[in-house]
């Protein structure tokens, strides 16, 4: 059972990262909720300091990493390379730091900030290396670390910010099923 949820978690961070690749696209109701409601950006900075895609075995001392729905012995000279859920998890905060939209509606409080901040000791020549992008959101960071809010590349023009008013629909089938089923859930 363990291994099931861990499949499907693993597979919910490809699902998050193309929700942020198109994220222009999707109602603005999926963005507030990704950034304000889940809070995204900051669940994924422990995730990234987790990493669950790599473990050592404990019988055979060996690097394995999470690829292609299987754990995979990493030969020696690969271990530097990152893993395919591991730039999955960089591309959506990426995506979601570098966008003028989300910027503008992501509300930097301090803890957000120290949060996200925790992400620079990451960012390596490796890991560039590997995904070219990671430049431009390291420089974004230590420009947040120096000004303490979002400035640089990528902001919008407008100066728009967040509005505390957003009208939301939720599905009438959603709302009967929880109906339906009040109170018979298992935990």
């Amino acid at each position: 059972f363990l291994e099931a949820e861990f499949q499907v978690c693993m597979c919910v961070i490809s699902v998050l990262r193309f929700l942020t690749d198109h994220r222009v696209a999707i109602p603005l109701a999926v963005t507030t909720r990704l950034l304000e409601t889940h809070d995204v950006l900051l669940l994924l900075v422990p995730l990234m300091e987790k990493a669950p895609w790599v473990r050592k075995n404990r019988l055979n001392g060996k690097i394995e990493k999470f690829e292609e729905h299987k754990w995979q012995v990493v030969d020696r000279e690969d271990e530097g390379r990152l893993p395919k859920l591991h730039s999955q998890v960089w591309l959506t905060i990426y995506n979601l730091v570098m966008d003028a939209e989300c910027r503008a509606r992501y509300e930097l409080s301090s803890f957000r900030r120290e949060n996200l901040l925790r992400l620079r000791r990451f960012i390596n020549e490796v890991v560039v290396d590997q995904l070219p992008p990671l430049t431009n959101l390291h420089r974004t960071l230590e420009e947040m670390s120096i000004s303490g809010q979002f400035t640089g590349a990528g902001q919008g023009a407008t100066g728009a910010t967040a509005s505390p008013f957003i009208v939301e629909l939720v599905a009438e089938a959603r709302e009967a099923l929880v109906r339906t089923y009040e109170g018979r859930w298992q935990e």
